[in-house]
């Protein structure tokens, strides 16, 4: 009799565990990630909450960097792994104005945002010495050399 009782509590704890560990798999989602705005989120669908160890990965469209984690998991605790993921606008400090001359395609604000052309020109009786054109690039930093306006012998 003790046998057949130690055989069903057995056949029970199994099930319970089985069960435990399904419901447990079950269990564990994590809230939906939006997509960046400027960006998008792959690998990862558009349902309300993501089931454990699903994978985001994200990205900026072309002139936005990425801030924050480029790939969060779904975490044994619910939540998830890495900072939040946005995308921020690329710009260029702004540049000066040409002693005795003058730039045009720019706002004159503190910054530049990406892709921004600044064209640069002399007065009479001065030559560009550096680029005339420069474009504000996807590093933040600006193409070719710094201009200014010397003046001809």
């Amino acid at each position: 009799m003790w046998i057949r009782t130690l055989f069903v509590v057995l056949i029970y704890l199994q099930r319970k565990s089985i069960n435990a560990d399904a419901g447990n798999d079950a269990a564990i989602k994590c809230s939906s990630l939006p997509d960046p705005l400027n960006g998008k989120k792959t690998g990862c669908t558009n349902m309300k909450s993501k089931p454990y160890d699903t994978r985001c990965n994200f990205s900026c469209n072309v002139g936005y960097s990425l801030v924050g984690s480029p790939i969060r998991s779904c975490q044994e605790n619910g939540s998830w792994s890495g900072e939040k993921s946005h995308c921020q606008a690329i710009n260029c400090s702004s540049l000066p104005d040409p002693l005795n001359g003058s730039k045009t395609g720019c706002t004159n604000i503190t910054s530049e945002p990406f892709d921004t052309r600044c064209k640069f020109s002399c007065n009479v009786g001065y030559s560009l010495v550096g680029s005339p054109i420069r474009r504000c690039l996807e590093n933040g930093n600006w193409s070719g050399e710094k201009s200014h306006c010397q003046g001809k012998d």
